[in-house]
């Protein structure tokens, strides 16, 4: 099987189908607060009470429990849909079903625990529009927001084939995954860097573009830190026996740069 059984019906469906995948994305939001130093108070003892409820399919949750279930799985029912601009045009185009389908699926449980959802096939649809505005949505870039010498960063990386692809991810994920945790930590209160993750996401398209081989200091160590989602991509593969080739090329490509980004 591959990535495309996500797409099934059955597929992440309730709760308790996606205990695993919040705990990858909440794992992922306290080892870098860790990696970092930033406070995220008992922040750790909140993510155990939600997998938790998840895993036993309880929606009447606290507050705090509520929030964090719906920061993590918006965040990354939000992120599928803008990585896939970030490919190449063909990796692109077999990311839309998938992306489109985990956004569904995503957003329904956020809408069972934030008590959002509403009625009728047109939020299904269009992937429960009322969820995401009574909620609020990352703000993800587009390579067209980070033109280097007027062009987007994805044009320095060419190519079809799967390194192309790799190299691709890496780039996008430079950028993503600082504005999927700003988003995270935002809404749980996480006390991160937010001048550091900006420019992080200034200077990072160009050095992982390969047009520049300036990165400062402080944004080298945010960037071996927050590329640690290797584990997360393949804790996810691996969770739900997805045996997809591209899942395990990017998480190597990931892999490999934070083992770079630590030796420079």
């Amino acid at each position: 099987m591959t990535a495309a059984k996500l797409v099934h019906p059955s597929a992440l469906r309730n709760p308790e189908d996606v205990a695993p995948y919040f705990r990858f994305g909440a794992n992922y939001l306290l080892d870098v607060a860790d990696d970092m130093g930033w406070d995220y108070g008992d922040l750790d003892e909140t993510a155990d009470e939600a997998y938790e409820a998840l895993s036993d399919g309880r929606t009447e949750v606290r507050e705090d429990v509520e929030d964090l279930i719906a920061a993590v799985l918006l965040a990354d029912a939000e992120y599928w849909w803008p990585i896939g601009r970030w490919l190449p045009r063909g990796y692109a185009l077999l990311m839309r079903g998938l992306s489109h389908a985990l956004r569904r699926k995503l957003l329904r449980i956020v809408g069972l625990y934030t008590d959002t959802l509403e009625a009728g096939f047109g939020e299904f649809y269009h992937a429960y529009p009322a969820v995401r505005s009574r909620i609020g949505v990352p703000g993800f870039s587009d390579p067209d927001d980070h033109l280097i010498d007027g062009k987007p960063a994805t044009a320095y990386v060419g190519g079809v084939s799967l390194d192309a692809f790799e190299r691709r991810t890496v780039l996008g994920d430079s950028v993503l995954h600082v504005q999927w945790y700003t988003y995270v930590a935002d809404a749980t209160g996480v006390e991160y860097d937010a001048e550091l993750c900006d420019r992080a996401v200034e200077e990072s398209p160009a050095y992982f573009a390969d047009v520049t081989d300036e990165l400062s200091d402080e944004v080298r160590e945010l960037q071996h830190a927050m590329f640690c989602d290797d584990d997360w991509i393949r804790g996810f593969h691996d969770e739900y026996q997805l045996r997809s080739l591209l899942f395990k090329r990017a998480a190597d490509g990931i892999e490999r740069t934070a083992a770079e980004l630590a030796g420079g």
